[in-house]
């Protein structure tokens, strides 16, 4: 939230490479240029996460999709979990300083299957019958 926002502004005011940003449509541009995120476990932030091969820390999961999608990055090894501040400053702590675990983490992202939009293209078109005349 917007209060939230502005404390973490101010906390970065005095730290170097923490960058708050608040609501961007140019997340693609702060993924690429990021050490490590942190963010809640949403479908389309992991969808980024993985698809940039950026190391995470989950957190702040609603029940449901998110849940499910915090336990498979986790179980994969594709990002951390937590389950307050402080765990999640805990491991974005650990992730900056392991290069080791970052470079495990892109590693595990970067194996997801890729092409799946080709792939549902091709089954639909397959799935259509030719058109009569």
């Amino acid at each position: 939230n917007k209060g939230d926002l502005k404390d973490l502004q101010r906390i970065a005011h005095y730290r170097d490479r923490l960058y708050p940003v608040g609501f961007t449509d140019r997340m693609d541009l702060y993924y690429s240029a990021a050490d490590v995120a942190v963010g809640k476990p949403g479908g389309l932030s992991c969808t980024e996460l993985a698809q940039k091969g950026v190391p995470a820390v989950l957190m702040l999961s609603v029940p449901g999709c998110e849940s499910r999608n915090l336990e498979f990055f986790t179980r994969y090894g594709m990002a951390l979990g937590s389950e307050n501040v402080r765990d999640t400053i805990t491991g974005v702590r650990h992730l900056l300083e392991n290069d080791a675990l970052r470079t495990h983490m892109t590693a595990a992202q970067r194996s997801l299957p890729r092409g799946a939009v080709a792939s549902i293209a091709n089954l639909i078109e397959q799935g259509v019958p030719p058109e009569t005349q």
